[in-house]
């Protein structure tokens, strides 16, 4: 039988071609020459090249050899699994967003980027990218699947996953700095960068605190801290004033060195 081209390790041992037929007796040769025999080809579990045998038929009652014919085949390769990072995150906005920038997957060449919901293994995907609404906070998150396929061959690769997260509150950026045994801190908020003027600073004594207990009176390095050398610890989050909604926290360090004696 003719085999058309697949794909590397698709061809299910029931849609393999039947290599007899009835009268005959198949001799196989991998050249057409006849030179070199060979054992019956198998075509299930081939990587991805291009397979070319020969064989001679003979006949069962009278013992007589026909012409040499060629018998081939092609295994197409499937495209590798597409580099994809696990999330990507998003400020929660007014709109929704195409998630191919951000996710910064590119198709290995000659392939094309396929989008679905599904983790299904099956070429269900679509060539536009999703559009997620990040209109509403999703800590949880979505999860999207990309991947790569040759419109030539029709192969296509493993699906990646990625989940979109939709934060209403991105962690402020701090800033660690160290100072000189003495040296006191009034006001930390200059360690601190708020994500626009439509956040404020929320400042906690400790880790474990609740996110409502944080207060807007600035952290300081206190006459007491700075006069031990040591690491010194304070958490802040940032509150969207637009919607309540408050960060997680980060934290800023100070390091109080002392000056060793000669």
């Amino acid at each position: 039988d003719e085999v058309k081209p697949f794909c590397e390790g698709t061809l299910a041992a029931n849609e393999a071609p039947t290599l007899t037929i009835d009268g005959y007796k198949l001799h196989w040769y991998e050249d057409a020459d006849t030179a070199k025999a060979t054992k019956e080809p198998s075509v299930i579990d081939k990587e991805a090249k291009e397979y070319e045998y020969f064989y001679v038929l003979e006949d069962s009652k009278t013992g007589c050899k026909g012409e040499v014919n060629p018998f081939a085949f092609t295994v197409n390769a499937v495209p590798e699994e597409l580099e994809a990072p696990d999330t990507i995150e998003y400020v929660k906005g007014v709109a929704s967003v195409d998630i191919s920038a951000k996710a910064g997957v590119v198709p290995a060449e000659g392939n094309k980027l396929f989008w679905t919901e599904s983790s299904a293994e099956k070429d269900d995907g679509s060539k536009t990218a999703p559009m997620h609404d990040i209109t509403v906070q999703d800590k949880v998150g979505k999860k999207y699947y990309v991947y790569q396929k040759n419109e030539l061959t029709g192969c296509f690769g493993p699906k990646s996953e990625i989940v979109v997260i939709v934060n209403d509150s991105p962690k402020p950026t701090t800033k660690d700095t160290v100072v000189c045994v003495g040296k006191t801190i009034a006001d930390l908020s200059s360690l601190v960068k708020k994500e626009n003027a439509d956040y404020e600073l929320l400042w906690y004594a400790s880790e474990s605190d609740a996110k409502e207990d944080g207060v807007t009176t600035p952290a300081s390095l206190t006459e007491e801290q700075a006069a031990t050398p040591g690491e010194y610890k304070f958490y802040v989050a940032q509150k969207n004033t637009d919607t309540e909604a408050i960060s997680e926290k980060a934290v800023v360090t100070v390091t109080v060195v002392g000056v060793d004696k000669p």
